[in-house]
Parts: C-alpha cells; sequence; structure tokens
C-alpha cells in the first residue's frame, strides 16, 4: 500500500519516556537496562515502538523527505528489572504517516494525511488478515492528540492503537507537521486470525436499497449505532455504510445526525417491500431503544 519498511534500534534512550507524555506508574515505563550501553540516548530496551517511529519521521522530515508512509515488523522487551527469567519479545507492527496522501495534478487538489488515512490502513489490513470481532473504540492514550485516537479491540482485549500524535509530543522531537502513527500487537492479532479463506456464491438475487437518516447524542458512535443495525438486521442486512454526519443549525445542540444507506438481499429468494420494511421497521425500533436514536 505503498509503505517503506524501516529496521530501526531495539534500544533507547530513557527520556523518551517523558517525551510521549507517560505517568510515572506507565507499564511502558519498566524497561530493561542494558549493562553496558553505547550512550544514554541507547541505554535501556524498548517497551513500545512509538518512539523508534518518531525518530524515523522526525529525520526525514528534517532533512525534506515530507511525505511519508513507514511501517516496522520488530520486538518489544517486557520484564520487570532485576529479571527473573527472560523477558517477554512480543512482535509488533508499527505505522507512522505525515504529510500528503496525494500530490496536487491536474484534476485534483493535493490530499493531505489524516487520522483516517492511518484508519483506513489498519481497517484493510484487519480485513485482508481476516482479525474477526474487531472494533474501533475512543481511547485516551497520553501520547496522542485527544478526540483523534482510537484503541483497536478484539472483545475484551485491546490489540492496538492509532492516532494523531499529541502536539506536545511532537515538539518535544523538535516536529511542527502532524503525524499519525500506530501501535499494533501481532501476538494479539494471530490469536485471533479467523483461518482458512471460505467463498460463497455470488447473488442470483436483486438487492434492495434503504437510506436511514437518524439524529442521536454527539457521545455515541458511529461503531455502536452499526453494531446495532447489523444485529436487528440479521442475515437479510449484507451492507452498512455510513454516508453522512452532520452537526449543525438544523440538529439540536449536542447531537448529531447520521446517515447510513443499507443493502437488504437474500441468497435464495427475490425479497418483497413487505418483507424489506418490515425488517427496516425493526432496525428503527432497535436503534431508538438502544441508542435513543430519532429519525430525521
Amino acid at each position: 500500500w505503498g509503505c517503506t519498511e524501516i529496521i530501526t534500534y531495539s534500544f533507547y534512550s530513557p527520556r523518551y519516556f517523558d517525551y510521549l507524555r507517560l505517568p510515572p506508574d506507565h507499564p511502558a515505563r519498566r524497561c530493561i537496562p542494558l549493562s553496558n550501553p553505547l550512550s544514554e540516548i541507547q541505554s535501556v530496551m524498548r517497551t513500545t515502538a512509538l518512539p523508534s517511529m518518531i525518530e524515523a519521521l522526525a529525520f526525514n522530515l528534517k532533512h525534506k523527505n515530507s511525505n511519508l508512509a513507514l511501517f516496522e515488523v520488530g520486538r518489544l522487551y517486557w520484564g520487570d528489572f532485576p529479571l527473573q527469567g527472560l523477558p517477554q519479545e512480543p512482535r509488533f507492527l508499527a505505522l507512522g504517516l505525515a504529510g500528503k496522501r496525494e500530490e496536487a495534478s491536474w484534476k485534483q487538489p493535493a490530499r493531505e494525511t489524516d487520522f483516517f488515512s492511518l484508519k483506513g490502513l489498519v481497517e484493510e489490513l484487519v480485513r485482508r488478515l481476516r482479525i474477526e470481532g474487531f472494533s474501533f473504540v475512543p481511547s485516551q492514550h497520553p501520547s496522542f492528540h485527544p478526540g483523534r485516537q482510537a484503541a483497536l479491540r478484539v472483545e475484551e482485549g485491546e490489540i492496538g492503537v492509532l492516532g494523531e500524535l499529541h502536539p506536545d509530543v511532537a515538539e518535544a522531537w523538535e516536529v511542527k507537521e502532524r503525524l499519525y502513527l500506530a501501535e499494533l500487537n501481532l501476538e494479539a492479532w494471530a490469536q485471533n486470525f479467523a483461518g482458512g479463506i471460505l467463498y460463497r456464491q455470488l447473488p442470483r438475487y436483486p438487492a434492495v436499497a434503504r437510506d436511514l437518516a437518524i439524529i442521536v447524542d454527539g457521545g455515541i458512535s458511529a461503531a455502536e449505532i452499526e453494531d446495532t443495525i447489523k444485529k436487528a438486521g440479521g442475515d437479510l442486512l449484507v451492507e452498512v455504510r455510513l454516508f453522512d454526519h452532520y452537526k449543525g443549525d438544523q440538529v439540536p445542540a449536542g447531537k448529531k445526525s447520521l446517515a447510513y444507506s443499507l443493502l437488504y438481499q437474500a441468497p435464495d429468494r427475490t425479497l418483497t417491500d413487505e418483507v424489506v420494511s418490515d425488517l427496516h421497521g425493526e432496525i428503527i425500533q432497535a436503534l431508538t431503544k438502544s441508542v435513543g436514536a430519532v429519525l430525521r
């Protein structure tokens, strides 16, 4: 997908934990020191991949290489010091983006990288690796910008975090540009791998499309709404797509309007208007009961 692989050192400076705004009791601070380090800036084994990726992004930006899409696969080193045996060495995947997604051309303006550029990469990776039951949930990681970050979860376990780097963290590395990073636990991803690829026959019967526009409280996530829609729609609901998000004069304060395109289809018959209308109504009732949605 256009990313360049980097390979960085497995050790760095303990000062980086302060740069990352990690609290004193954060697990990442429980790092393993080297007994004979080359220097203070390479004196502890890494417990998070973020400093290594930020260093690579910052170095490139300072040398006028401004449009960046980097990735690294490596290991972290977890274990309280003094060590009681060997440390854990989980494998990670780190992503780092900066600059423009696309340069300007005669037919379109330049497109800047943003949070959704990074989220799209992670979503596509999840889809290709067939990680089942995943969701993006709000997170409060101190190294990322509040409101522009998310944790990737499977059931009750967190398997990654992604977001726009906090401005104070970027300033600590003397970076003025916006940086977007993800750190994914590949050990946890492997445990949730869905297994072999399954194929199904192409549909023989036509699909029926219906739109649905609702007003909900601003604090309710689109993921929660989509989950409610899918559960109420059952097997006949084959696609849910959010195509509009609006806050403004026509929506009450503290609320937001979300519009979805729903696609209904059966593998063995043509759906009648009555069946689709009944199912559409059940979805509306579920949204009203679950998230307090009001039709727009």
